[in-house]
C-alpha cells in the first residue's frame, strides 16, 4: 500500500510513479488552459487545491506561487462537506499539496491567503494569475476580480463552469429561446446546486454562461483576447460540464 492511499485527493496527478485517485483529472483537457503561455513568468495560482495547475505551470518554466484558505470555515458558504471535495486533513495544513509538493520536488511557495485580500497577503505582482473553478463558490465575484486585477501585471487565465440550456425537443417558440439566450447567470441563493449525476453542492452560489462571465471580466479592466470552451466527461470530473477558459490581458 501506498503512503498515498489513504489521502483524499482532489486533483488527480501522477507523483513519480504514483497517481492520485482525484475528483477531478484535468490531465486530458490540461492543453485548453494556455499553460504553454506561462513560459519563463511569473504565475500566481489562486484556490490551488492539491496543486495540479502549480506543478504543471511550474514544469513550464514558470515561477508559480499558490495560494489556499486556511480552513474550510474560510468560504463564503461553510456548508460544503469536507468529504465531498478535499482531503482527510484541514486546509490550513495544507497538507495535500505539501505531500505532492515534497515528492516531486517543486519548489511552488504555498500561500494562506483569501481572494478578496490578496493585495494585502500578497506585496507582489506576477505576469500571470491564474483562477480555475474559484468565482462560482465566491458570493462577490466582482470584488474578487477586482482584486486579481490589483496583483496582475499583465494577464489572467481564468476556468469555470457555465450555465446553458438546451433547447432541443422542449417545444420552446423562437421568441421564448431568444429570451433565454439573453440569460446570462444562474444564482442558486441558498439551495444547492445539482450535478447531473445529483450530487449536490452548496457552496456553488452561481453559474455564469459564456456571455455572463465575458461581461464580468471585462467589467474589471480585462479583455478577453482567447477562450476555450469543452465540454468534460463523467471519467474525469465529478460530473459531466460544459466548461470554459478565458485568457485575458489587461486593459
Amino acid at each position: 500500500m501506498s503512503k498515498f492511499d489513504n489521502i483524499k485527493w482532489f486533483h488527480t496527478m501522477e507523483l513519480n510513479g504514483f497517481t492520485t485517485k482525484g475528483l477531478c483529472d484535468w490531465r486530458p483537457y490540461k492543453h485548453l488552459f494556455f499553460l504553454d503561455n506561462v513560459k519563463n513568468s511569473s504565475v500566481l495560482d489562486v484556490g490551488a487545491g492539491d496543486g495540479y495547475f502549480s506543478f504543471e505551470m511550474e514544469k513550464k518554466g514558470a515561477k508559480v506561487t499558490a495560494t489556499e484558505i486556511d480552513s474550510q470555515l474560510s468560504r463564503d458558504n461553510y456548508n460544503f462537506g469536507v468529504e465531498n471535495i478535499n482531503s482527510t486533513h484541514s486546509l490550513s495544513e495544507g497538507y495535500n499539496f505539501k505531500t505532492a509538493r515534497d515528492t516531486l520536488g517543486s519548489e511552488v511557495e504555498l500561500i494562506t491567503s483569501n481572494i478578496y485580500s490578496l493585495d494585502k497577503d500578497i506585496n507582489k505582482k506576477f505576469d500571470f494569475v491564474f483562477c480555475s473553478d474559484v468565482i462560482m463558490h465566491l458570493t462577490d465575484p466582482i470584488r474578487a476580480l477586482k482584486n486579481i486585477y490589483k496583483i496582475s501585471n499583465r494577464y489572467l487565465i481564468l476556468g469555470n463552469p457555465i450555465y446553458y440550456i438546451t433547447f432541443r425537443g422542449l417545444g420552446f417558440k423562437k421568441g421564448v429561446q431568444n429570451i433565454f439566450k439573453k440569460f446570462i447567470f444562474q444564482f442558486f441563493k441558498n439551495d444547492p446546486y445539482i450535478f447531473y449525476q445529483g450530487h449536490t453542492n452548496r457552496n456553488i452560489f452561481w453559474l455564469p454562461t459564456v456571455k455572463g462571465l465575458e461581461k464580468m471580466i471585462n467589467s474589471c479592466g480585462f479583455k478577453i483576447i482567447n477562450k476555450n470552451v469543452f465540454f468534460t466527461k463523467k471519467d474525469h470530473h465529478i460530473s459531466p460540464q460544459k466548461r470554459i477558459v478565458i485568457l485575458a490581458e489587461k486593459i
